[in-house]
């Protein structure tokens, strides 16, 4: 290489670097907000868990007496016009009950244990007392799992998800202008999250049982980023 040449490639690079902007591109001002906003809905369906459960003698002897029971507590559900659709049957068990002596002897059956439940959902909360009182005046002698939801969540979250942009964008242009900048165009946008808050909320009830269904407060969060000038 001579002379002329490596002195032309010396001044090259060296425009190169007095000039980085030439090489690659400015890298964007930007700024990066989070906005977040629940929306308070009342629950309009209840789900709960009602069974029966019978120790007997014998394992038949057990079956038989929760079938029995099962049966009458289908017939209520009936009465009480509970759709086929809004119940399912949630277990059946059988097991053995055992007499477990102390001083070393070896434990025996003494009998069987049996259950069986149903999982009901009840589209009206109002009336959730009254049924389970008349579900356990026909038999039912366990209850569990009572949750309460919302049938068709999509207007409430979609009502969080616009009011959670909106707090975004009124941050930004808070942030903006605090900081003496001009807020640009917005480059992204991401969900970040939305999570049912429960609270307490008492409800009236058709019987002596109290209901509380509580408020279920639907929350979405976003994050933006806007370019600044």
């Amino acid at each position: 290489m001579t002379r002329r040449m490596i002195a032309a490639a010396a001044l090259a690079a060296l425009a190169l670097a007095a000039a980085p902007g030439a090489a690659q591109e400015a890298v964007p001002r930007t700024l990066q907000v989070a906005g977040e906003a629940e929306v308070a809905v009342v629950p309009d369906l209840v789900r709960v868990t009602v069974g029966v459960g019978a120790t007997e003698r014998s394992a038949a002897a057990a079956l038989q007496a929760v079938a029995q029971g099962m049966a009458a507590l289908f017939t209520r559900l009936d009465a009480e016009g509970v759709a086929e659709r809004d119940r399912v049957t949630s277990h059946v068990s059988l097991s053995p009950v055992w007499d477990q002596q102390y001083g070393g002897s070896v434990p025996r059956i003494t009998g069987y244990r049996a259950a069986s439940g149903v999982t009901v959902t009840l589209r009206d909360v109002a009336r959730l007392g009254s049924l389970l009182d008349a579900l356990t005046r026909d038999g039912a002698n366990t209850i569990a799992g009572i949750a309460f939801d919302v049938a068709d969540p999509g207007p409430a979250i979609a009502e969080a998800r616009r009011a959670a942009v909106a707090d975004a964008i009124a941050r930004a242009r808070l942030y903006a202008e605090a900081a003496g900048v001009r807020l640009g165009a917005v480059l992204s946008l991401t969900e970040t999250g939305g999570t049912p808050v429960p609270s307490r909320l008492m409800a009236r009830s058709e019987s002596a049982l109290p209901v509380a269904p509580g408020e279920a407060r639907l929350q979405a969060s976003v994050t933006m980023v806007f370019a600044i000038e």
